[in-house]
């Protein structure tokens, strides 16, 4: 058994099976645009446009809501293309009642300050607050294999993501907005940029970014082999590496994973997720498509059956204006220093 790949047909004959490529988000060549102005007017028409196309045929819209840049911006874009008069639904996912307020670095657990601030500034969101009290990760999971055939990524966020969606449809709202593919696009942080520019021969560039970013670092040198030597070493140098800088990331099926660590080295779990180029300990990427195409890979392969099945079950549809293909195309095909710059 294999997987067809994203973007691929298959021909199946007596002869075998040959399969070919017919769509690449990557195949329109870099994009050069004269100022940095224009890339943003570009890229916020091409957003508009994407959510005009995905509220089209609806009239009561919702919005899964976070405290981040993805599903804000996909708000003020919906307020900016509904009709005037109108109002959206913010609902939003905060921890359910005794949460204890841990946080990880970088983090925060509670989002709905964000989504407050956010409040202020378009008062046409009302926003519900949507703790999924008492569930937990199985939540209606059964029903999601049933509906999908099809194991769920991020299985953490399903109880939430099922209870927004249970809202809306109590609301009377006829769709759910989501920005799921805002980290792929406009608000891709540019990692992979670094070794992008080193085997371009863009060494000012490269020279002028390491600088900018050695205070994130315990040193320059500390910046330049995390940046840049890293992507590039053998994965057991790197792992060995990894595990001499940071101490030994223990056993994934202990820290992470959920399957039986037994049952997985009887079924070469490992070893086959190696076969399928999937890396458990997430090493950085050699260049920017490189880490697009992981991100896309990892996301994608089944997303249309998770997307219908969660539609299914929830009894709503769901857009996502950041996965318009225009603005992916766009986003994916611009030169890097749009996303990383100064540091």
């Amino acid at each position: 058994m294999s997987r067809l790949p994203i973007g691929a047909r298959a021909l199946i004959t007596p002869d075998g099976i040959k399969t070919t490529a017919y769509y690449d988000p990557f195949a329109a060549g870099p994009i050069c645009l004269a100022r940095d102005e224009n890339y943003v007017e570009a890229a916020n028409s091409l957003f508009e446009e994407g959510t005009r196309a995905g509220l089209q045929g609806f009239s009561k819209p919702a919005v899964s809501l976070s405290g981040g840049y993805d599903s804000q911006a996909v708000a003020a874009n919906a307020l900016k293309v509904m009709p005037e008069g109108g109002r959206l639904l913010g609902l939003t996912s905060v921890p359910e009642p005794g949460w204890d307020g841990r946080n990880q670095p970088n983090r925060f657990g509670d989002e709905s300050e964000h989504v407050k601030a956010l409040v202020t500034m378009y008062p046409k969101i009302d926003v519900e607050f949507v703790d999924a009290a008492g569930l937990s990760f199985d939540h209606k999971l059964d029903a999601l294999f049933l509906m999908a055939g099809a194991p769920p990524r991020n299985a953490m966020n399903l109880h939430w993501i099922h209870e927004v969606r249970a809202s809306a449809k109590t609301a009377g709202c006829d769709v759910v907005l989501t920005g799921a593919m805002g980290n792929a696009t406009f608000s891709f942080n540019g990692n992979g940029a670094f070794p992008n520019w080193f085997m371009g021969g863009a060494w000012p560039r490269l020279a002028c970014e390491l600088w900018a970013i050695r205070k994130e670092h315990k040193s320059f040198a500390h910046a330049v082999v995390s940046r840049l030597v890293l992507p590039f070493l053998p994965e057991k140098l790197a792992k060995s590496l990894s595990h001499w800088r940071q101490g030994d990331a223990g056993d994934i099926f202990e820290k992470w994973c959920p399957l039986n660590a037994d049952w997985a080295d009887e079924m070469g779990v490992a070893q086959r997720a190696a076969e399928f180029g999937f890396d458990p300990l997430f090493h950085p990427h050699r260049s920017t498509r490189e880490l697009r195409l992981a991100m896309t890979g990892n996301a994608s392969s089944e997303a249309g059956d998770i997307q219908q099945a969660m539609e299914a079950i929830g009894g709503i549809p769901s857009r996502d204006p950041t996965s318009y293909r225009p603005l992916v195309e766009f986003c994916f095909n611009i030169p890097d220093d749009q996303y990383i710059r100064g540091g």
